[in-house]
């Protein structure tokens, strides 16, 4: 039996997947969901994988958080020190360029027929 996501709206989408081939000529699995059974309509959700609802209610399939231990956080994790140091004047700008006058506009067919 296919897995089946039934979403806020009470609607029932199928999980379904797709080996592909890139541009690169390598292969990459896909998953989706379609709202029939078609070809390729896998029993379970993959390993590593849980099933989300968009803002519009179509579930999508996203790569679980795993958790990183505080020990092995990175160093870029931690919050920057505050700098004692005061903050630098901002440049002046620069002088706007002065452009020259654009020329005057040309009278259309239809004003120079008029006179």
């Amino acid at each position: 039996m296919a897995f089946s996501y039934t979403n806020s709206k009470g609607r029932s989408y199928i999980l379904h997947s797709r080996v592909t081939t890139l541009r690169n000529g390598s292969k990459q699995t896909i998953y989706f969901f379609a709202s029939e059974a078609k070809d390729g309509a896998l029993d379970a959700v993959p390993q590593g994988y849980e099933v989300s609802e968009s803002k519009n209610g179509l579930p999508v399939l996203k790569r679980q958080q795993v958790a990183v231990p505080a020990a092995a956080a990175p160093a870029a994790a931690k919050p920057a020190a505050k700098s004692t140091k005061a903050k630098a004047a901002p440049a002046a700008a620069p002088e706007a360029e002065t452009k020259p006058a654009a020329k005057p506009a040309t009278k259309t067919k239809a004003a120079k027929a008029k006179g």
